[in-house]
């Protein structure tokens, strides 16, 4: 099993750490975006070292205008806000395959990619990707102004959350990701996040409230003067009623 990251670009911390948006169109474009996906405005999914940590997403920058590849150094480590996601081999190359699609690539372009120094300088700057990748939905963004709904995105275009939604789904299949796929439409990145990280919890046995497990609920002992138990999958009995809902006052 090797890991995936998914990265989030936190608008907030950057600006504070001295970031700032390269000219007037690119500072409209990312107020649009965190006017209603306050404070991530992109992401990108970075591929374990099996695919030599090449990062998937789709954007405007660099030209592209569509979802790519690029290998992305991400030298600000302070920009972004990161979540481990943990696939077996078999899920990391469903994932890559979606991403090849998305970017109209083969799925052995990596191959001759690591195999010939020519085509390694080629791309190594450069976003990657074929003759026909999903496009941006530029139009589509607008939709993040205004929580009335009044624009509605194209299903044939894509923007960064939603691209790399459809890689975790592709990962783990919609069942499994049912919150993910219900609103993979028109998911914003700071929504994304939101889902991401209660998703990881949940595979990793964690209470989506207060963190307790199976073999640690010390804190739930702490507060009531008893363990917990769970009431529903990752929901423990401190946290959430019998329905599974989130208790008046909870954390």
């Amino acid at each position: 099993m090797m890991d995936c990251k998914q990265h989030f670009f936190n608008y907030d911390k950057a600006w504070a750490a001295g970031w700032r948006p390269d000219d007037y169109k690119q500072w409209l474009l990312y107020w649009t975006i965190r006017r209603r996906s306050k404070p991530h405005i992109h992401t990108e999914w970075k591929f374990s070292q099996r695919y030599d940590g090449v990062s998937n997403s789709a954007t405007l920058q660099d030209g592209s205008k569509c979802n790519r590849f690029k290998f992305i150094s991400f030298t600000h480590p302070e920009y972004w806000d990161t979540l481990i996601v943990p696939l077996t081999d078999f899920e990391e190359d469903k994932a890559w395959k979606k991403a090849c699609s998305m970017s109209d690539m083969a799925l052995d372009w990596f191959i001759h990619w690591a195999n010939n120094s020519r085509y390694r300088k080629l791309f190594t700057n450069d976003s990657i990707y074929g003759a026909n990748p999903v496009p941006y939905d530029t139009v589509g963004q607008v939709c993040h102004v205004s929580s009335l709904n009044l624009w509605k995105p194209d299903p044939d275009k894509t923007w960064c959350s939603k691209s790399n939604a459809e890689l975790l789904i592709a990962a783990k299949g919609d069942d499994v990701v049912e919150e993910i796929t219900k609103y993979r439409a028109e998911m914003k990145p700071t929504q994304y996040f939101k889902l991401l990280s209660r998703l990881l919890l949940i595979w990793q046995g964690k209470c989506i409230n207060c963190g307790c497990t199976e073999s640690d609920c010390g804190q739930c002992v702490a507060v009531q003067g008893h363990p917990c138990h769970w009431v529903k999958p990752s929901k423990c009995s401190r946290c959430f009623d019998g329905n599974g809902h989130l208790k008046k006052g909870g954390e």
